[in-house]
């Protein structure tokens, strides 16, 4: 190698939450981020989303039904937004809010929480083409059952796949692991005890930069803020 090259650039999905209100942090600039190489470039990613809705649909998942509704009714037209149950087929990508609110409406609760095999699962889901950035909220309770898949392994699948995670969850059981899985995919945690609104967690998912790095990619931090909350996925060139 030349010394001196340019080594290929980097893009990396990254969001920033306030640690007290829960928000995006707005007006950051390539000076504002620590990163594992130089930032050539940040920008807001303003692409319409591709939404996956991974709800809990055991018999303590119920209470999530509403909080699915509101999420979706907050998308814009530009969006799609499919449903897959943890017990159960994903249903298609698709702008017609009706018809997610009639699936919505039509499912049943009772089966097992199997959040990790159904987590995993639904990150095989095919996304449709043509520009989206891809999201998946989990809704849970926060009740696990066994499973075979393991949570570095949702992590690995998500990461692979450039789709941000977003669990958004009943009870404080999962407030030690969820944030953890949404830092290492772009993503952010959402404890509905604790959360404002969804207007706070839709908030979230529309709001990432986007950073271009001249090299490698890796953990990125924002100077002068500790407690902010900094998560960060690699997206693949295309």
């Amino acid at each position: 190698m030349v010394a001196g090259a340019l080594l290929a650039a980097v893009r990396v999905l990254v969001t920033v939450l306030d640690p007290e209100s829960g928000l995006p942090v707005s007006g950051l600039a390539a000076a504002d981020f620590l990163a594992p190489s130089p930032v050539m470039a940040v920008a807001a990613a303003k692409e319409p989303l591709a939404v996956l809705l991974v709800l809990d649909n055991s018999a303590a998942g119920d209470g999530l039904r509403r909080t699915a509704g509101e999420i979706v009714a907050r998308l814009t037209p530009r969006d799609v937004v499919a449903l897959a149950p943890f017990q159960g087929c994903a249903t298609a990508f698709t702008g017609d809010r009706a018809a997610v609110g009639k699936a919505l409406g039509e499912m049943r609760f009772g089966g097992d929480p199997r959040m990790l095999d159904s987590l995993l699962t639904a990150l095989d889901t095919g996304f449709p083409a043509g520009g989206y950035r891809k999201v998946v909220v989990l809704l849970t309770a926060g009740v696990e059952g066994p499973n075979r898949a393991t949570e570095s392994g949702v992590i690995h699948a998500a990461r692979e796949k450039g789709i941000a995670l977003y669990p958004v969850y009943l009870h404080g059981s999962g407030r030690w692991s969820f944030p953890g899985m949404a830092k290492q995919t772009g993503g952010a945690a959402f404890w509905l005890r604790e959360v404002g609104s969804v207007e706070a967690i839709v908030a979230a998912i529309r709001n990432p930069y986007l950073l271009t790095l001249q090299g490698g990619a890796g953990p990125i931090k924002v100077k002068g803020r500790e407690k902010t909350f900094v998560s960060s996925l690699p997206l693949a060139n295309e």
